[in-house]
Formats: C-alpha cells, structure tokens, sequence
C-alpha cells in the first residue's frame, strides 16, 4: 500500500469517525441539533447572497475598469481582491434585484442564482489568496468580542425594531406583493436601499436569519477593509464603538456604506479610480448619509485634482451609472430623487433628539453623541469620539489631509442637521482614523510609564463599552433562544405581542386579504400583504386619513385598494386632544396620533362597514364587509 493511499485511508476514516461522534451528541443533546436545523437553511440561503455579491462586485469593477484604461497604474492588479468585490458587490446585487423586482420578484431570486454561479467561479479562481494566517497579531484578538456578539444576535430571529419596522419589513412586503411596488405610506420604502434590497432573495431563499447573515459577511468585509486601510487599532476602535458594536449582527446597512465609503477613498489613494468611483456609486445608492461624503470628498478632489477634468468626468459617469438607479425610481414614483426628503409630510430627520436644526452642535459640546440615556443604543463610546478630537488637532499634518477635510466638511453640514449619532457615523469615523494614526505616533513616542497608562485607559475604555454593548442588547433575551431551549416562533411568541393577531390572521384569513395596519408598524412577521406606516409616519398616515371626510369616502379608498380587514393596536394609536404634550423622542417614531373627527370618521366605518374577527389586550381587528 503506497503512502498516498494510506493518506487518503486515514483521512477517510476520520471522516467517518467525525461524522460518527458528531451525530451521537447532536441526537443525545436535542438543543443543538435544534439550533443546527434552524440555521442551516438560512446559512445555505446567505452563502448565494455572498457569493453573488461577489460575483456581481467582479463584473462591475471589470465594467468600470473599461472606463478608465488609459489610467490604469501597472501597480493595480488585474483581479481585485474578494473584499472589494463583495462590498461593492453586495450593493450592486441589491439594484439589480430592486430592478428585476419591478417585473417579479422571481427575476430577482434567478439574478441572484446565476450570480452566485459566477461568484462561485471568481472564488475558485482566487482560491489561493484565501489562506489562513500563520501568526496572529495580539491585537487582532480585539476584534474576537464584537464578531462573537455578531455571530450571536445573527443567528438569532429578526427582532431589532428597525428590521421589523423598514429594513426587513419593506423587502419582506415586496416578497409578499410578489414585486417592487410604491407603498406610499411607509415613507422609509422611498429610501435609497441598494443594500437592504439584496435582502429580497435573501429572505425569499432562506427567510430573515438569512439576510442578517448576509449583512454578518458584509460586516466582516468592512473589518477587513478599515484594517487593511487604516490598521488593526482603528478596526478595533470603530469595531467597538457601541452604536456600531450593537448593530453587527443585523440586517442595518451602516456596516456597508461604511466599507464602501472607506474603500473608495483608500483605492483613490492607490491610484485606482475604477474601484474609487464604483464603491461610491454604491454608497450613493445605500444610504442617503453618504451623500455627505461624497459631497465633501467631490470638493476637495475638485481642488487638488482640477485640472484632470477627463478622469474626473469619467469618475462622476461612474459614480453616477452605480448610484443612480434608486434616485431615478424615487423620481418617477414621486417627483423628488430624494424621497421622502423635503416633500409633504417627510419623516423628521433634521433635529432629531429635538432640539432644533443647529441643536447638534450644542450636543456635540456636551457630549450627547458620547452617551445620551435617552437613546443608548446610538452612543459612540469613549475611544471613537476620542479619536475624533484627535483627528481635529491633526489638521496640520499632510498625512491623509483629503480624507480629514472630507471629514470635517461633512460634519459641519451633519452638525447643522443634528441627525442621530449613528447617522453621523462616516464622518466621525473619517476623522477618527487621521486622529488614531496621530495617536499612535504620541503613544510610540511616550515613555514606558506613560503607555503602560495609555494602555489601562483604553482597557477600561473598552470594558465600559462592551458593557454598554450587553446592556443594549439584554432585553432582546436571545440566551434561550442560542441555548436551544425554544424555536424561532416561541422566541418570538415570548418576546413580541403582535405575534398572536398574526398568528390569528395567516390562520383565518384566505391568501388574498390585504391589510391595513393603524398604530402598529413592526411588520416583518406578517403574512399577508399590507400598508402600514414606517419610522416617523405618524403625522403620515394621520395626514391620509384626514383626506376622507366620511366614512363612505374612506370606505372607497379602502376597496380602491383591496383592503380585506383593519388592525388596531391600541397603545400606539391616539386620539389628539387640546393641551396634550406631542409624542416624544423616541414616541413619535411609531406613535399614531389623529385628530377628533378623523377618529370619527374611521371609528363610525368600523362600527358600520366591519365586523370584529379578533381582540385581545392590545389589537382589534376588523374585517370590513
């Protein structure tokens, strides 16, 4: 018997005995065989998505590479690297399904298909660069807490209420309509959402775990790219920061934009502009919150590079082929590129903590984004906002001085704006990785003594965010569902009340009843096609209502649109009256509040045109007749 095939004997025996020791604990400790079911179908379904990302991420830096031969270094390999594919690809993919959608959603699911065929086929072929590494620097282990915490919250059922409310929900609403409508109440569906539509197949395929884990590689992805770009200390910093820390395991797109903005600028810097203005193009098409960005990088780009007006308009061309596609949809649906955005009753993003236009200026004197008790979850920690401060004392340097500018100019508009912290993130994090190269130098520089205090300050740093990180996180209550202990639909049961009329409507509802949800907007787990509002709708959908006089009137519009029954959800629906404070801060991103005779108007439909089919502590609903 030759070596080789005693090798391959022994490597087929241990196989079996593998497979053998793990089928004995999976059958005698039940939990994670459960577990293990309830994963791996999700787990396949985000693979497609990932390797369709990437191979749509490898088409597209191929296509804008033709627009830029002439400028091409020789520095710049042929095949960009896999993280730069699926950043970029994971945007690309999600227009592409946005696109298809518009037909049928199954163009959608099939796009992905034979992308994930084609992205199979870019790994192979770059098989050899995925190698485990030999050694790994002490400091990478930083990164081991945030990506456990990932992991955790991915695997576990959808549940952060922005995921309920317009993240998921607005993909999980075209899956039900079968293709990529306008759903005018619901202004978040108006964003621009080129990453969160590449969860259309994902939950088509392999339902809400299977984007989050989608969006766990693209977080990963970003790690890579910011420490490839800017060092393991500055991966570790915005990895910890807990308005980011918390949502690494969601299906959130600032992860994506983040990477995207990041690797225009660092190819930029390489010389490699078709990567630059593709990965721009795809943050345009993300998330409104890179248009600062890219506003304030254009300027600067303008004065250094002015007199290159060929490769500039070539960048823009592609920047704009890339970004386009949802400015352009949101032009046709509504008449503005920017929908929602300065049009009637657009949610209330400027001032957002509610102090008025120029108030985030006062809260960045205070220090509200450090930590504000009033919404803990966007806090930015201790080291990011040191890091930041940082980056302002290194004006004077020439090191990477575009990329402070382009930081700085964007937070003076974000500043004027006052969004949430965690919407100022791209321009905190511009800065901050100039003011950690500085800090880095001063720490070198120090005395032993001085960087043995250097070092227990930024211990004590990071234990304090990661217990804010858990303190976030603790009421979500995912232990029992990782332990094994419950399915998906008995976590949810045991955290969520909507879940009972829900239940109660895919039972004892025929396929083709339609929905109209009134003071209830966490509707990811619906089964049934719907209109509800999203974040911030209240005066939206009040503002709707009021359109209709009578309840004839009403009762019209709600047959012109199919509507088979009407869900109340008595907490958050209320009925406006003199003196009354308004809703709070975080009240009026799902309160509903309407005036007397608007309540009127419905009430006497629903005691006239509707019967009652289900009530319990907090819902009604009605089934109109």
């Amino acid at each position: 018997m030759t070596s080789d095939v005693r090798r391959s004997t022994a490597a087929t025996c241990a196989l079996i005995a593998t497979a053998a020791v793990t089928a004995v604990f999976l059958t005698r400790f039940r939990p994670s065989l459960l577990l293990l079911t309830e994963t791996l179908r999700p787990a396949a379904a985000a693979l497609i998505v990932v390797l369709a990302a990437i191979g749509c991420g490898s088409a597209a830096i191929a296509l804008s590479r033709k627009f830029f031969v002439t400028h091409i270094e020789a520095a710049i390999p042929t095949a960009a690297p896999l993280s730069d594919a699926l950043a970029i690809g994971y945007a690309v993919l999600g227009t592409i399904a946005a696109a298809a959608g518009l037909v049928t959603t199954t163009a959608s699911v099939a796009a992905t298909i034979i992308a994930a065929a084609y992205g199979g086929s870019v790994v192979w072929r770059q098989r050899t660069t995925l190698r485990w590494p030999r050694a790994w620097a002490p400091l990478s282990l930083l990164l081991a807490p945030p990506l456990l915490i990932a992991a955790a919250t991915a695997i576990a059922p959808v549940n952060s209420p922005d995921e309920l409310i317009y993240k998921l929900a607005i993909p999980h609403a075209y899956q039900l309509y079968g293709r990529v409508i306008e759903l005018p109440l619901a202004s978040n569906s108006y964003l621009v959402m080129a990453i969160h539509s590449a969860d259309i197949p994902a939950l088509i395929l392999g339902g809400g775990v299977a984007a989050k884990l989608s969006h766990l590689a693209l977080y990963v992805t970003a790690l890579l790219i910011i420490a490839r770009f800017a060092g393991m200390w500055t991966a570790v910093a915005v990895a910890w920061t807990p308005a980011l820390m918390v949502i690494a395991g969601w299906s959130w797109s600032e992860w994506g934009v983040l990477a995207l903005l990041i690797l225009s600028y660092a190819r930029y810097e390489e010389g490699d502009w078709a990567v630059a203005a593709t990965a721009l193009g795809c943050a345009a098409a993300s998330k409104y919150t890179a248009l600062p960005w890219i506003a304030a990088f254009a300027i600067v780009v303008l004065i250094r590079r002015r007199d290159e007006r060929a490769l500039l308009l070539r960048a823009a061309v592609v920047t704009a082929l890339f970004g386009a596609f949802f400015y352009v949809r949101n032009l046709v649906w509504t008449g503005s590129p920017v929908a929602p955005l300065f049009l009637p009753h657009a949610p209330q993003v400027t001032g957002y903590r509610g102090g008025g236009i120029l108030s985030g200026w006062l809260d960045f004197v205070r220090g509200t984004d450090i930590f504000d008790a009033r919404i803990v979850d966007e806090s930015l920690g201790i080291l990011l906002p040191i890091a930041f401060i940082l980056g302002i004392f290194a004006i004077i340097r020439r090191e990477r001085r575009e990329l402070l500018l382009t930081g700085l100019l964007q937070m003076c508009v974000l500043l004027t704006i006052a969004p949430g912290s965690r919407n100022m993130i791209n321009g905190v994090v511009a800065v901050a990785i100039v003011g950690i190269a500085l800090g880095r130098e001063i720490y070198a520089a120090s005395a032993p003594a001085l960087r043995a205090l250097m070092a227990t300050f930024i211990a004590i740093a990071l234990a304090a965010q990661l217990v804010l990180t858990i303190f976030i996180l603790e009421p979500y209550e995912i232990v029992p569902y990782l332990a094994g202990k419950e399915t998906a639909a008995q976590y949810m049961s045991r955290m969520r009340s909507f879940t009972r009329p829900y239940d109660w409507i895919a039972k004892q509802t025929a396929p083709s009843a339609r929905i109209l949800l009134l003071g209830e907007t966490r509707t990811f787990y619906l089964q049934r096609p719907f209109l509800a509002a999203a974040n911030l709708d209240g005066p939206r959908v009040a503002a709707w209502l009021a359109r209709f006089t009578t309840p004839d009137e009403l009762r019209r519009e709600l047959v012109a649109q199919h509507i088979t029954h009407v869900v109340l959800h008595k907490p958050w629906y209320r009925i406006a009256t003199a003196g009354a404070p308004p809703p709070g801060m975080l009240e009026k991103e799902y309160v509903l509040e309407v005036p007397p005779q608007v309540h009127a108007v419905l009430t006497t439909l629903l005691n006239t045109h509707s019967v009652l089919r289900y009530r319990d502590g907090e819902y009604l609903i009605y089934e109109l007749r």
